[in-house]
């Protein structure tokens, strides 16, 4: 009896020192280095720690400058860049987006992209994309590339405002529809009019429908190949008569002989050159 119960307390004690013990989870947690001027912050969101100092310890450790690392955040994720829009010159603004992870970082971004005596303004938002405009000014049209209509109409209207003339006209449109100075037979006709009017005829300039560049030196090719090839014709004729009128004549005979050869080694060169003219042609795009 005794030994049993001898056997029943080593075995409880034996489980108490074995049994795992109850430890802190390992939790990961986020370090970041301090950010500096157009410098985003180091981040990282991987150092695995079971306490807070433990994080800081591995933090410092992770960090180049000690002094200037954030405090251990645990549980959360690195925050991702974004994109800021950078306006230069407000009036006549151009954008361009720089990618920051705060607006502080996007701010000393944005200030390094302007040269001496700009003006650069960071937005909360991206660029807006580029729409196109139409400013006619004295008659003369030009399309002006901007975010908004507000900012295209400033730059439109700029050169009137600064140096005011008489009779000086700007005008806007959001449309991008220039304002011709005197109303022709197509003004306000679109594009796709135009296209559509040249197709059916109208204004078909080309009265003798020569075509494209392409289908003119088709045509002069085959032109050509029938030139050379009545001169072959007539070379044949005169080799043939030659032939039957030498009555015996040897030179004659002879004569007769290399014409006829010339005159095929000539026919064979002209429509290899021929074929090759017509597969280049065909495959240039018309």
């Amino acid at each position: 009896m005794k030994k049993k119960i001898l056997l029943l307390v080593l075995l409880a004690g034996s489980i108490f020192l074995f049994a795992p013990t109850n430890k802190a989870e390992a939790a990961y947690w986020q370090c970041q280095s301090a950010w500096g001027p157009g410098k985003d912050a180091l981040c990282t969101d991987k150092i695995q720690a079971s306490s807070y100092s433990e994080a800081k310890t591995k933090c410092d450790a992770w960090c180049v400058d000690k002094d200037k690392c954030s405090l251990p955040l645990e549980g959360q994720a690195c925050p991702l860049p974004q994109n800021f829009g950078c306006y230069k010159n407000v009036a006549g603004a151009l954008c361009e987006n720089v990618s920051a992870v705060n607006p502080d970082v996007a701010d000393f971004k944005c200030k390094a992209l302007c040269k001496t005596g700009e003006q650069c303004t960071r937005a909360s938002e991206p660029c807006l994309p580029l729409k196109e405009y139409a400013c006619t000014r004295d008659g003369v049209c030009e399309h002006i590339k901007e975010t908004t209509a507000g900012r295209a109409n400033a730059k439109c209207r700029a050169p009137c405002e600064a140096e005011p003339k008489q009779n000086q006209k700007c005008d806007f449109s959001e449309e991008n529809v220039c304002t011709p100075e005197k109303p022709g037979p197509l003004a306000g006709t679109s594009a796709e009019d135009l296209q559509k009017e040249a197709a059916s005829g109208l204004f078909n300039l080309n009265k003798a429908k020569l075509g494209t560049p392409v289908t003119l030196i088709n045509r002069a090719i085959r032109g050509l190949m029938a030139f050379i090839g009545s001169i072959a014709l007539v070379l044949y004729i005169y080799a043939g008569f030659l032939w039957m009128t030498a009555s015996g004549n040897a030179e004659q005979v002879n004569k007769a002989k290399t014409t006829m050869v010339w005159t095929t080694l000539g026919a064979a060169i002209m429509l290899a050159s021929y074929m090759l003219a017509s597969f280049i042609l065909g495959a240039i795009p018309k």
